[in-house]
């Protein structure tokens, strides 16, 4: 394997600066070619002069015949002292029967001074013989970077230290705050013990009807079940008699859900007068209780009229005067024994 350096290091770099430039840009203005056989390498860059941060072109131009291949190492971040911002590779474009490639590179570096390019080894091989591989450097260049800042300037000095600040309370605002906190502290008791001192009263719907109107509701609701079997007619007369029940238990004031049927008539008729609805609701609650607790099995005739037995016993009460009722409840009327 041959190896071909493109330039070779110079002597006396802390000696003789100017010679040093000189001499690089002798070698910028000729291109810097360095070839091995039909493969050559050019290295130049767009300035020798430059200030801190700008942007510097390095240029790498490879001439080769067509089936050329090369390995370029791997540059991320820096190449020497500079900084790579970015880097692109062109070609191959023919270029007088021959082949062209380019390796670009955009440079900054932030210091001053005579800063050297190093050299970059790159190897090509030509297929179909791919075991011969050749190894080029590329020039070394140097750049003159110069400082922003004027000739008389004065070194930068080191950040003073922190002044202290003096600490102020803004008493007004944490006032502010610590009576805005009370009220709303206090907002906050005073709605906790109102609530509990006032409860909220949750109202049943259903008792915001009369009870005639929820009564007869019901009825015409259970009167919709036709064709029923021995258990459901005796499911039926269950459903109407606590469906009285309940009418007179809002209606007149009495425990009629928790009371026989014996213990309401009793209690009736001394809450209603009226002969003739004393003996509806007695007759009404001798047929259901036969059928509740007798195990009788009624006719589909007689649930009709068992029916419409409550649906008049209704009509005939819903008007009954509250005043009446209330003042019957705290004065029963005494019987005499002869």
């Amino acid at each position: 394997m041959h190896y071909y350096y493109l330039s070779k290091q110079l002597p006396g770099l802390k000696k003789w600066p100017l010679f040093i430039l000189i001499t690089s840009i002798f070698f910028m203005s000729n291109a810097g070619l360095s070839q091995s056989g039909s493969i050559s390498i050019e290295t130049s860059v767009d300035t020798t002069t430059a200030y801190i941060g700008n942007r510097i072109l390095l240029e790498i131009k490879m001439l080769h015949p067509q089936n050329t291949s090369f390995i370029l190492p791997k540059l991320d971040k820096k190449l020497g002292d500079f900084i790579i911002l970015d880097q692109n590779l062109y070609g191959p474009d023919e270029i007088d029967n021959h082949y062209q490639s380019q390796w670009q590179f955009n440079l900054t570096v932030f210091d001053t001074g005579l800063i050297v390019i190093p050299s970059i080894k790159i190897q090509a091989f030509t297929a179909p013989d791919t075991s011969n591989i050749l190894t080029f450097y590329t020039d070394s260049l140097f750049i003159n970077i110069l400082s922003v800042l004027p000739g008389d300037a004065q070194a930068p000095r080191d950040i003073k230290a922190p002044f202290p600040i003096r600490k102020f309370i803004p008493w007004d605002i944490v006032i502010f705050v610590l009576a805005l906190l009370l009220i709303i502290t206090g907002w906050f008791f005073y709605q906790r013990h109102w609530k509990k001192t006032h409860p909220v009263i949750r109202y049943d719907e259903k008792y915001l009807e009369p009870p005639h109107v929820i009564a007869i509701k019901k009825l015409n609701s259970l009167k919709k079940k036709e064709q029923l079997s021995a258990e459901e007619k005796k499911n039926y007369y269950s459903d109407l008699s606590e469906i009285i029940r309940e009418y007179l238990e809002r209606r007149y004031f009495i425990r009629a859900l928790e009371m026989s049927s014996f213990e309401i008539n009793e209690v009736f008729s001394k809450i209603q007068p009226n002969t003739e609805i004393q003996s509806i609701l007695t007759s009404l609650f001798n047929e259901l209780d036969l059928v509740k607790f007798a195990k009788f099995i009624p006719e589909d005739e007689n649930i009709e009229k068992v029916w419409n037995k409550s649906y008049n016993f209704i009509e005939k009460t819903k008007h009954d005067n509250f005043l009446k009722i209330k003042s019957i409840l705290e004065n029963p009327p005494t019987t005499t024994n002869n």
